[in-house]
């Protein structure tokens, strides 16, 4: 178990020996060891996270719309980014460590008076600069990601819409309108891209089509997809105040594993790279990781 401040973000490395959580501070946890490692604050608490590829870099989007770069190994501030005007909520980066997006969404009190920042942008993390402003969202950001091959990144907004782009070209591909409440999770599997509101959807991102749904006897909250595509990790809430988490099975929806009396209703959920382990919030201050048996 990891305890925490609070989490607002979790993401495992690409070697998955490390979990990193945001929430005030940004830690680094050992996946097999529970070690931790508190990163320097920024200018203001860490609201989201992403790592890189090449696991020498984390990335910390800040409740005051700013985004920092550390250095893994030396605990140090690499660079400090001027992004957004209210929190950023949704980090993501390329497999190949080119791009990172980010994305913003009013989520506290001190951001409320401020007009909501609707803008995903796409930076290049060789120059650590913006290359374009991607273009179409009508609500704040939730969650982002990018497909396998980095050609489409993906958002979820605060409106129940999910939008993905070309990467190259920032042309909008395709925008859903799936839900009634907002998108809190997306993930790309091999072929096709998932997303989470009330329900979980599996939908292919050059027709558009809904291949798949899952809809638990709950009220869905975030959804997590293992490599390989076949297992979800899904989060909700089938009465206020209690939360649960499930391992289904994607093609069937048939429940594998089940947490009960997490104490809110949607906790965060994540697994890592090389499917070894699925980390799982179990309150406001503690994260479970678990070792995935195949």
């Amino acid at each position: 178990m990891a305890t925490v401040a609070s989490v607002w973000d979790m993401q495992f490395s690409a070697s998955g020996e490390l979990l990193g959580t945001a929430g005030g501070d940004t830690v680094l946890w050992g996946s097999a060891t529970g070690d931790k490692r508190v990163m320097p604050r920024g200018s203001s608490p860490a609201t989201a996270l992403a790592f890189c590829p090449d696991n020498e870099r984390v990335i910390a989007g800040n409740q005051d719309g700013t985004i920092d770069v550390f250095d893994v190994a030396g605990k140090a501030i690499h660079q400090s980014l001027v992004a957004h005007s209210c929190e950023v909520i949704a980090l993501a980066v390329s497999p190949d460590g080119k791009w990172m997006a980010s994305g913003s969404s009013i989520q506290t009190e001190r951001s409320r008076a401020l007009p909501e920042d609707t803008r995903v942008f796409l930076w290049n993390l060789d120059t650590m600069s913006i290359a374009r402003e991607l273009h179409g969202q009508s609500a704040g950001t939730r969650c982002l990601a990018f497909s396998p091959d980095g050609a489409v990144v993906a958002a979820g907004s605060q409106d129940g819409i999910v939008t993905a782009w070309d990467v190259q070209s920032g042309s909008m591909e395709l925008r859903w309108n799936l839900y009634r409440e907002p998108v809190r999770s997306v993930a790309f599997d091999a072929d096709a891209l998932w997303s989470a509101g009330e329900y979980a959807a599996k939908t292919d991102t050059k027709s558009g089509q809904v291949i798949k749904e899952i809809r638990p006897r709950f009220e869905l909250g975030r959804l997590a997809i293992a490599p390989g595509g076949r297992i979800a990790a899904i989060s909700g809430s089938a009465s206020p105040g209690s939360g649960q988490v499930e391992l289904v099975e994607c093609e069937t929806g048939r429940r594998r594993w089940r947490e009960t009396g997490i104490y809110f209703g949607w906790p965060r959920v994540a697994f890592s790279n090389d499917g070894r382990y699925f980390a799982a919030e179990l309150t406001n201050d503690t994260v479970g990781i678990w070792r995935v048996s195949h």
